[in-house]
């Protein structure tokens, strides 16, 4: 069993002049169904950051959310902690879909996901708690078939307001289907995590005032075969092979966006 972290003593955030624990991600390709979809990205995840990840559908968004939650193996060692090789670090990844049984209730599927990860015991009133936090307080015998979109949602989302947390959160487009209230509570969560040593990585097609960093994949998208084939054809043609669409899609070097300033 992994050690557990608390919030309020292994990740405490580090006061101004402290060296703070760093996640580096080095030279990581994305790949889906065979096909890589970018290559060599890289970023440095200090504490106290949250990052949201940008780019056009198909750029590899999931599937990089995925990639570092370690559900898509890799043999090559790309991430380190504090300088030490390390893919296997502590994390808490939430995908793009609630994924409770239908047929369970609201308490119980929120009690079995809270012991997936097992980095610590957590009661049984700790996960009531966390339900009556999202506003899901009287829902708890109620069957998960029963819930509206975002009410399943919410359940999900419970799991950031339990007492124990890893250092990491990978959080798979966690705004889909909130009102306005859950969205605002959800921020503020981040925010109150962000400030006790945790790090976040997030996709969301929205813009969000409590995000500090860019990771934008385009940067680092790999070019189609089809558009080498069809700029050889070009070329060969005597005409221009080189128009903007295919420029953006060249992978690029340069280094990751990572303004302190909101998006």
């Amino acid at each position: 069993m992994q050690e557990p972290f608390t919030l309020t003593s292994a990740l405490t955030l580090a006061p101004e002049g402290r060296e703070q624990s760093t996640l580096t991600v080095r030279q990581l390709d994305v790949e889906r169904a065979g096909m890589r979809l970018c290559e060599r990205v890289s970023a440095d995840l200090h504490s106290g950051t949250i990052w949201q990840v940008t780019g056009p559908n198909g750029t590899g968004k999931t599937s990089l959310l995925m990639r570092l939650a370690g559900l898509i193996p890799t043999e090559r060692e790309y991430a380190e902690w504090n300088g030490a090789g390390c893919n296997h670090w502590p994390k808490r990844y939430l995908g793009h879909h609630a994924g409770l049984n239908a047929r369970l209730t609201v308490d119980e599927n929120l009690n079995f996901l809270a012991r997936i990860p097992q980095w610590g015991r957590v009661t049984r009133a700790e996960c009531r708690d966390a339900l009556h936090q999202v506003g899901l307080a009287g829902y708890e015998d109620e069957a998960a078939s029963r819930l509206s979109s975002g009410q399943k949602r919410r359940v999900l989302l419970a799991l950031l307001w339990l007492p124990v947390q890893p250092p990491l959160w990978l959080l798979d487009e966690p705004f889909t289907a909130l009102d306005v209230s859950m969205v605002a509570l959800l921020e503020d969560r981040l925010r109150e995590y962000a400030a006790t040593g945790g790090r976040v990585v997030l996709t969301s097609h929205q813009p969000l005032s409590v995000v500090t960093h860019e990771l934008n994949l385009q940067r680092y998208q790999v070019q189609a075969d089809w558009l080498d084939d069809q700029n050889e054809g070009r070329e060969r043609d005597g005409t221009n092979g080189s128009e903007p669409a295919h420029q953006a899609v060249k992978p690029r070097a340069a280094s990751v966006a990572s303004s302190g300033n909101p998006l």
